[in-house]
Formats: structure tokens, C-alpha cells, sequence
């Protein structure tokens, strides 16, 4: 992949990239947000300046236990080098600065009880869980709808959830094994930009082959990238340009440009890797469909997967409470990382928080019709979060007495209920809610019997319909999660 080839690319690229602009920013987007190491950065942001200086310091010990002897003398390249080495620790360990941030304060904080040690562990493996069950195999079909954009094919789209299909173990599979490997690697420092290079187009190779074993893919990746690795850095370099103009747009040039473009690019130099493997009639002993002349492009088991989805009221009821357990669990997690302390937050006792499981179920019937409009979604999603947040709050502090968020702090509040911030998180969480979360959890129900759906959802009505009952006469407050409202109960609104 000489120069002359890699210019092509970037032209071709352009030129694809304006073909189903708005669909291919947002696969380039959740494909930048399923990289592990965005992942907890963007997790990170959420957290306090102590959180994060506690974590850096935690990574300069790591960088001073385990700086060789040759570099203890003091002099300029030594000093040169431990900042080079700091720099690779860092970046290898930003796949892990969320659970450390975790761990640093619960233990600077220390446990107060065998509860806490409980969850601190569930919300850990939970994480864990996130990352190889559910984010790499959304970035490996991801991936798959960038090859088929390369391949100028507009049935690219149905390809995100394929990942999600019967080889979906194995590619779990492939992607521990690819973790452990790089992460063995990368304790010799020197190898990590060439094993980087070297396992770049497992994605790739996985969504095309995904029954290949995990030595295999690997292997396939490193054939396929010998004698062209320092090619793709370069491929890679031609986009600094772009990201330096991406620092003074705010990083708003590498989401609707810069990202989208480069994946593209990515995709392109992994088709023209592979044609080029196969005109060798190079064969290493793996059955890999890529060298099969009955199908030189791949074979993948398609799953058809529509964000049009006929909800039943049964999957309906199991997606409020699931997005419901996990806005309970986002809530409970941030605080725990905010304040070392594990607080049930919520207005039930239960593992569960109602406004957000409301929130996503609404949208997905009365957005119904404009499932093909994402950008009038995204707007409208925001009204109606809003809504349902400012009269839930409103509610509580005047029926209840307490209060259990307050935005008063925040730029563009109403009554510290609502904020625009707040309004623009829901509008992109309801996206994702309509185009990806919803598509992917009614597939999943959709191997569930409709008999245990049913059972299930009237036992988890009947266990909120007592948990309400229950906190109406006694309920869940405390500190961490409300703060009474002394104006409304002597002032009630009428």
C-alpha cells in the first residue's frame, strides 16, 4: 500500500462519506464511544477533580515501581525517558482508569460495611460485562457496516447488531483473547505500536469470518498487515492535520468529519490488505472464508435487524424496567465513584429508577412515527424528557416534601427541576434509545418465550406496585438522596 494507493483512498473516501452523511457520523460516533479506552474517558469526565487527580497519582507509582534500574540516574535522557514511559503506562492503562477511579476512592474512603465491598465487586464485574459482552461486539458489527460503506453497498446498515448472532460467543472470544494478548505485549512497552498495527483488522476480519478461532483471527489480522504497518501509521498521520482543526471547533470537525472520514479510510485499507493477500494465493492452513473463490468478499450470518420494531406491551414492560435497572445502576455507580459511599438511589427501595425506564418507553411509542427523522427525534425527545422530569420533580416536592435532584447550580435551569444540559444528555441517550438500545433489546426478548415474557413482566409489576405502597408510607430518604423542601410543604402549590 504504497503512497500513490493510500491518496486514493482518502479520495474515495471523501467521496463516500457524502452518501448517507447522517447514518455514517452516527455509526462513527458509537463506533469511537465502543473503543474501550473512549469508553472510560467519557465515564470519566463525569467524575470530580479528586477523583481524577487520585487516579493519575495511582499511575505515577505504578510508573515508579516499575521503572527499570538503568533509568534511576538522573540526567536528561533518563528524564526524557521515564516521561516516554509514563506516557505508555498511561495510555495502556486508560482502558482501566474507570475501575481504578473506583478503587482509589473506596479506598482512600475505606469500606463501612460488607454491603458496600458487595457492590463496589457487582458494579466492577458489571463494567467488565459491558465491555466484552456488549461494546466489542457492537464495534465488530460497527465495523461491518464500514466495509460494506467502503464496498459502495447500502445494505451496509443492517449489519450493526450481526455481531449479536450465532457465532456471537465466539466472537467474545476472539475479543478476550486479543485483549490478553495485547496486554501481554505491552509489558515489553516496545511492541505495543507494532502489536497495535498487527491486531488492527481483527474487527474487520471478524465480521466478515466470525467462526474463526482466536488464534486464527489474530493470525489473519498479522498476515494481512505484514510489510504494511508503518503504511497504516502513515495513513493514520495524514488525519493530524484534521484533528489539530478539530481542537479549535470544540472536537465538533472530528464528529461530523474527521472520525466518519478515517473509518472509512480504515475500511477501504482493509479491502485493498485482503485483495492483495489473495492475489499471492497466499494460504496458511486456516479455513477462513477471505480465500474461498466461492466468495472472495466473506461470509457473515446476517441478522436483519430494523430500529422500526413492532414492540408487543410485554417487551414494552420488560425494556422499562431493564433501562429502568440501568439508570438505577448509573445513578448508584456515580455517586459511589463521586463520594466513595454506596447510596440507594431512587424514589423506591427497589434496584430500580421508574423516571428512566418512563423516559425510554415513551419515546419509542410516541416517536413511533418519526423513527425515519432521527435529527426531529432527537429534538423531540428532549421536550418530552423535560416534561416528565420537571412535573415528576414538581410532584415530589409538593405532595412529598422532598427533593430528589436539584439543578439549581446549573446554567438554563427552570425551578433547579430541569436544565438544558440535562435536556441534551436525555436527547442523545433517546436516540440511542430508539436506534440502537431498543433494536437490540427486542431482539433479545425476541428469544425469550412469550409465555415466560408474560409471566415475568406481572411479577415485576406486582413487585413495584408493592415497592410503591411500601414508599409512599415509608420512603427511601436519606442523605445522598433527597434534601427536604422546607418553602413547598410551608407554601404548598395549590
Amino acid at each position: 500500500m504504497d503512497k500513490a494507493k493510500r491518496k486514493q483512498i482518502r479520495q474515495e473516501s471523501r467521496k463516500l462519506l457524502r452518501k448517507r452523511y447522517f447514518r455514517t457520523v452516527v455509526m462513527a460516533a458509537l463506533l469511537l464511544f465502543t473503543a474501550a479506552g473512549t469508553f472510560n474517558s467519557t465515564l470519566m469526565d463525569f467524575f470530580s477533580g479528586s477523583t481524577s487527580d487520585s487516579v493519575s497519582s495511582f499511575l505515577l507509582d505504578i510508573v515508579r515501581f516499575y521503572k527499570p534500574d538503568f533509568l534511576l540516574a538522573e540526567t536528561p535522557l533518563n528524564a526524557f525517558l521515564l516521561v516516554l514511559l509514563a506516557f505508555v503506562v498511561n495510555t495502556f492503562l486508560a482502558f482501566f482508569t474507570f475501575p481504578l477511579a473506583i478503587a482509589s476512592n473506596v479506598y482512600q474512603t475505606g469500606f463501612e460495611n460488607a454491603t458496600q465491598i458487595f457492590y463496589v465487586l457487582f458494579f466492577l464485574l458489571l463494567y467488565v460485562a459491558a465491555i466484552f459482552f456488549l461494546l466489542n461486539p457492537l464495534h465488530v458489527g460497527t465495523r461491518r457496516y464500514f466495509l460494506e460503506k467502503a464496498r459502495n453497498k447500502e445494505e451496509g446498515k443492517n449489519y450493526l447488531f450481526s455481531a449479536f448472532s450465532g457465532y456471537y460467543r465466539n466472537i467474545v472470544l476472539v475479543k478476550l483473547y486479543q485483549f490478553f494478548m495485547t496486554a501481554l505485549w505491552s509489558l515489553t512497552l516496545i511492541m505495543i505500536p507494532v502489536k497495535y498495527y498487527e491486531y488492527s483488522l481483527v474487527d474487520y476480519v471478524l465480521s466478515e469470518n466470525p467462526s474463526l478461532s482466536p488464534r486464527n483471527a489474530l493470525r489473519l489480522s498479522k498476515e494481512l498487515t505484514r510489510g504494511h504497518k508503518f503504511q497504516l501509521f502513515l495513513f493514520d498521520c495524514s488525519f493530524i492535520g484534521y484533528n489539530i482543526l478539530s481542537f479549535f471547533t470544540l472536537g465538533l470537525l472530528d464528529t461530523l468529519f474527521t472520525n466518519p472520514y478515517k473509518e472509512i479510510g480504515h475500511a477501504q485499507c482493509y479491502l485493498a490488505l485482503k485483495e492483495g493477500l489473495l492475489e499471492k494465493h497466499v494460504l496458511f492452513g486456516l479455513d477462513y472464508d477471505i480465500v474461498n473463490s466461492r466468495n472472495r468478499e466473506g461470509v457473515l450470518l446476517r441478522r436483519e435487524v430494523d430500529y422500526d420494531c413492532p414492540y408487543s406491551f410485554v417487551d414494552l414492560v420488560l425494556i422499562f424496567f431493564i433501562v429502568s435497572f440501568i439508570g438505577w445502576c448509573w445513578e448508584v455507580l456515580l455517586h459511589l465513584v463521586q463520594s466513595g459511599e454506596f447510596v440507594n438511589r431512587g424514589t423506591l427501595w427497589g434496584p430500580y429508577l421508574p423516571i428512566y425506564g418512563t423516559g425510554g418507553v415513551v419515546v419509542l411509542i410516541l416517536l413511533k412515527g418519526t423513527r425515519g427523522r432521527p435529527v426531529i427525534s432527537f429534538f423531540l425527545s428532549i421536550a418530552i424528557c423535560l416534561t416528565i422530569e420537571y412535573f415528576t420533580g414538581w410532584f415530589l416536592e409538593t405532595y412529598r416534601g422532598l427533593k430528589y435532584w436539584d439543578y439549581s447550580d446549573m446554567p438554563f435551569n427552570l425551578d433547579g427541576r430541569i436544565c438544558l444540559y440535562g435536556g441534551l444528555v436525555f436527547g442523545i441517550a433517546c436516540v440511542l434509545m430508539i436506534y440502537v438500545i431498543g433494536p437490540f433489546l427486542y431482539q433479545v426478548l425476541s428469544l425469550v418465550p412469550k409465555k415466560a415474557k408474560t409471566i415475568l413482566s406481572l411479577l415485576l409489576l406486582l413487585v413495584i406496585l408493592t415497592d410503591a405502597i411500601v414508599s409512599h408510607f415509608y420512603p427511601n430518604q436519606g442523605e445522598g438522596i433527597t434534601s427536604e423542601v422546607v418553602s413547598v410543604l410551608s407554601n404548598p402549590i395549590s
